[in-house]
């Protein structure tokens, strides 16, 4: 039996940031129907995968440079251009 607490909390999760299954399973390397298992409540998600879900959705509030399921490469500066 899975952990439905937790699965709804990662829909409301994902559905906050604007996020899709398919831009959530991509960032973490999951297959989308892992996912949509473990939001249903009916898988129990392993430790390691819910702090991957955790972390990721942290990065998500402190709006860090993420774009359609890729983290960008921050922007450089090039020295002497203004």
């Amino acid at each position: 039996m899975g952990d439905a607490g937790f699965g709804e909390r990662l829909t409301g999760w994902r559905k906050k940031s604007g996020l899709s299954r398919v831009d959530v399973a991509k960032a973490l390397d999951l297959e989308k129907s892992y996912l949509q298992s473990v939001e249903e409540g009916r898988v129990y998600p392993t430790r390691l995968a819910m702090l991957g879900f955790e972390k990721f959705f942290e990065l998500q509030k402190k709006k860090h440079i993420f774009q359609r399921g890729v983290f960008l490469n921050p922007p450089t500066r090039r020295k002497g251009l203004k």
